[in-house]
């Protein structure tokens, strides 16, 4: 009869074997490479991308691209008239470099100023993409200082030094404009309008720095053109302001109309367009 006394086996049994451990399927591949492949399944990488287009998307949104056609036209617009000739200006790679700084600055300032807003648009516009948490507050103030930084690594290559404080200085203004000339007033109609102006100046100045070895400046009818256009955009902005008045003065937002009151709003919009009107007739 077999023992019973936790002794060994007489019959010469096999002593049973030791519990053995599960090895990975594929113990060659390093954990950092399988994880890898497991993280590249379709369906994981197409929320992935989804995820990126919708960031680089919200990025778009904020730079408001619908501003690219006004500011390359300005630009454009200010080179033709420089008198060099329409073709020979457009034909300038100087004058297109000074036409995407105009483009890059418009870009920059709308991002600089989602970034200071956003404490304001997460209660009226909490959609936007800083509010909505689309895209990172230091994301926003990267993107715009990386345009800014186009701008001026750019505007260090300019030939002419009027050219050149004439696009470091559209810059210098946008970046300085939500965060103390915002608050001003007047003085942020003025410097929209200055800005604005400047686009059709810079182009001017571009071709002409290109057609006479460097040496720049503004032919009369271009500085005429100038001077519509800062007067046209000033008035514009008082206006926008004359009917806002009732928002800005619930917000705090020390307006000309909300500080001086409506009427004094429109003297200041209509003296800004008697004269963008004397220039155009004149």
């Amino acid at each position: 009869p077999p023992r019973d006394d936790g002794g060994p086996d007489p019959s010469g049994g096999a002593a049973p074997a030791p519990p053995t451990t599960s090895t990975p399927p594929h113990p060659h591949i390093p954990l950092l490479v399988r994880l890898t492949m497991a993280s590249l399944w379709p369906d994981r990488l197409l929320a992935r991308l989804g995820r990126l287009v919708e960031e680089a998307g919200a990025y778009v949104s904020m730079a408001r691209p619908i501003n690219l056609a006004p500011s390359l036209s300005l630009t454009l617009v200010g080179a033709a008239m420089s008198g060099a000739g329409p073709r020979a200006a457009l034909a300038t790679p100087a004058v297109w470099g000074v036409a995407a700084a105009s483009a890059a600055i418009a870009f920059g300032s709308c991002v600089v100023n989602d970034y200071f807003d956003r404490g304001a648009d997460a209660v009226n516009a909490p959609g936007k993409p800083l509010p909505a948490g689309v895209v990172p507050p230091d994301g926003a103030l990267l993107f715009g200082g990386g345009l800014y930084f186009f701008v001026l690594i750019g505007a260090a290559f300019l030939e002419a030094t009027l050219l050149r404080v004439t696009v470091a200085g559209s810059a210098a203004l946008t970046l300085a404009y939500t965060p103390l000339l915002k608050r001003l007033p007047l003085v942020k109609n003025v410097t929209v309008a200055a800005v604005i102006a400047a686009a059709p100046a810079a182009g001017a100045l571009a071709a002409q720095a290109t057609s006479s070895a460097g040496a720049a400046s503004l032919p009369p009818r271009v500085a005429r053109a100038v001077l519509f256009v800062f007067c046209a955009i000033a008035g514009r902005e008082v206006m926008m302001d004359v009917g806002d008045v009732a928002g800005d003065a619930a917000a705090g937002v020390a307006t000309l109309p909300v500080v001086a009151g409506p009427v004094a709003g429109l003297v200041a919009a209509a003296a800004a367009l008697a004269g963008a009107a004397a220039l155009l007739a004149g």
